[in-house]
């Protein structure tokens, strides 16, 4: 059932991400009076078929991996003497240009729906809470040390640089634009404690953030050795009759790792799901003394458990706007998403950011379905963030992609003598190699990744 909805929420996203970029091309080729001849969704064979009024066929296909949109060419149909007024190759260059623009500007503007709907709605937001330090860490360098025991429960980031975070995700952006730049060797970092503010400058010249992320904790803030994710597990209470009675595990209990060793609260729970009927020995803490006890995992529907509920440590605000502050705001997200993403990019191309940061359609299809699972507006903000991911890539310039198509018709308004047949078959070559490199690099990663 879990890959059925993987499955099916990847194609609801994929199938209104590219509808909607398409939707750009077409409309703003009619705009420019250049007759379509099929507006598609996907590719390969033909699920659904509808002839319009001026002519195109709207077509559904079976793989829900792309789409196009057909116009009339003459560079690739015989156009008739009545039609050359809508004949695409016929219109001057920048209409051309406008037409290809088209596609990602209507992801931007999906994005700013989604945003707009999901601030209508209310989202729901994790603070940035702090629930440990790592020894040795830049944190821990920079004089971040907190009594996790006796101090505030909700000890968090209320700053970087200067400029105010509140959720997790204002903590990934901030500390992603330090990601490649090496001339940036500190980071400034506010914390509020028992409602006292603390400034810190933490050293970032050993500091590696693509290479030092954590699979179970992929916060910016871990590889500065600042844990966003409990890294012990407090038990609120025991429905494991066979612990409860002979006292093995109570109420209040935390446990504070496994083998010895320390994990963050997900990869326990990965941990105990992933390994049924085997016994593990935990390092429990119990009235300020540790213990070493040996627990037998149980099995249900193949899954690993113990029969224990824990304490959610997270602090959530919800946040939502009224109409005008909320389409402000989701003009603001959606621009400040476009800068991240083409920094981004960059990085990635120039090397400043890893090839494991590729992904490609296996992790948008998971995310998809865990974002469901959050509630709409968690879908909502999704689609708007991976439109916006959709639009800056059609907009680089590599042949075969919307902002290569632009760069061939500058060329053509330039010089058209440049553009010759055997440019043209070196471009699409070009674009094919690499759109195939790409795909099975992201493909590669989200199996890796999984």
């Amino acid at each position: 059932m879990e890959v059925l909805s993987i499955i099916f929420f990847f194609i609801v996203s994929i199938t209104i991400l590219v509808a909607f970029h398409e939707f750009g091309h077409f409309i703003v080729a009619r705009l420019n009076k250049v007759k379509v001849l099929e507006f598609a969704v996907g590719f390969g064979k033909t699920l659904v078929n509808y002839k319009g009024r001026k002519g195109t066929n709207y077509q559904v296909k079976l793989f829900p991996l792309g789409g196009f949109v057909k116009m009339l060419d003459s560079r690739e149909l015989s156009v008739e003497p009545k039609d050359k007024a809508n004949d695409f190759n016929l219109k001057h260059p920048l209409q051309k240009i406008s037409i290809v623009l088209a596609g990602p500007f209507f992801n931007f503007i999906l994005s700013i729906f989604c945003f707009f709907l999901m601030y209508q709605i209310g989202v729901v937001e994790r603070e940035p809470t702090i629930f440990d330090i790592d020894i040795n860490s830049a944190a821990s360098n920079a004089g971040m040390r907190f009594d996790f025991n006796n101090s505030s429960k909700n000890i968090k980031i209320i700053k970087i640089d200067k400029v105010p975070v509140s959720s997790l995700e204002d903590v990934q952006i901030a500390l992603a634009e330090r990601i490649g730049n090496e001339n940036q060797n500190s980071v400034e970092i506010t914390i509020q404690d028992e409602r006292i503010e603390r400034n810190y400058s933490l050293d970032l010249s050993k500091v590696n953030f693509y290479k030092d992320i954590d699979l179970h904790d992929t916060s910016l803030a871990k590889p500065l050795g600042i844990n966003l994710i409990p890294t012990k597990i407090k038990i609120n209470s025991v429905l494991n009759e066979k612990f409860l009675d002979n006292g093995i595990l109570k109420k209040g209990d935390v446990i504070l790792g496994i083998k010895n060793k320390n994990f963050n609260m997900f990869e326990i729970l990965d941990y105990i799901k992933n390994n049924p009927n085997t016994n593990i020995d935990v390092q429990l803490l119990r009235d300020n003394k540790v213990y070493d006890i040996n627990l037998q995992i149980g099995e249900n529907n193949n899954k690993g458990y113990l029969g224990i509920l824990f304490d959610m440590p997270f602090t959530f605000s919800i946040k939502k706007y009224g109409v005008t502050d909320g389409f402000y705001q989701s003009v603001i997200d959606t621009y400040k998403y476009i800068e991240k993403s083409f920094t981004m990019t960059f990085k990635i191309v120039l090397g400043e950011l890893g090839l494991e940061n590729v992904h490609g359609p296996i992790m948008v299809a998971k995310v998809a379905d865990q974002s469901w699972r959050l509630g709409f507006s968690q879908f909502l903000k999704f689609l708007g963030i991976i439109s916006i991911g959709l639009g800056v890539i059609n907009l680089l310039p590599i042949p075969l992609l919307d902002g290569g198509h632009v760069v061939y018709h500058l060329i053509e308004w330039i010089n058209p003598k440049w553009i010759t047949k055997a440019m043209e078959e070196t471009w699409l070559k070009l674009g094919i190699s690499f759109i195939i490199m790409v795909f099975f690099l992201a493909v590669y990663n989200d199996i890796k990744y999984w």
